[in-house]
């Protein structure tokens, strides 16, 4: 399938940043729930609730950028499921080490520059499926 460039662009951006999103989402994660919560002034607050628990849940569920990396993280998790483990190899190497000799990487994992290729295709295609950006007909 031919995916149009700035697609597909969007697609790798997102798996170049699936282990920044990991982390992040942890430390999110651990300063809500870790935080204290704010000393109290004896001035009423009309928008939180009262329970420090509720507060942390609250935080957690509606934190949009949370949910936005949680849910790309779900995605490419999703994808390499399903995908070969030759895939997943493939993802490793371009996504999170980030090598850039792709003709040593067709040698180290005994395959052809053009399948190596082939197969980054199918898997920034697995992705974008799963992120709901490409259509499945």
């Amino acid at each position: 399938m031919k995916i149009d460039k700035r697609l597909y662009k969007y697609i790798e951006y997102e798996m170049y940043h699936y282990k920044d999103y990991k982390k992040e989402i942890q430390n999110m994660r651990e300063e809500i729930l870790e935080g204290s919560p704010s000393p109290s002034d004896g001035q009423p607050k009309g928008t939180t609730a009262g329970n420090p628990t509720e507060n942390k849940v609250l935080k957690l569920s509606m934190s949009v950028g949370l949910s936005a990396m949680e849910k790309t993280v779900k995605c490419i998790d999703s994808a390499l499921s399903f995908l070969s483990e030759r895939h997943r190899k493939i993802f490793d190497m371009i996504y999170i080490k980030r090598r850039k000799d792709r003709y040593s990487m067709s040698d180290e994992l005994f395959i052809s520059y053009d399948t190596l290729n082939r197969n980054k295709n199918e898997l920034v295609e697995a992705v974008g499926k799963e992120l709901g950006v490409i259509k499945d007909f």
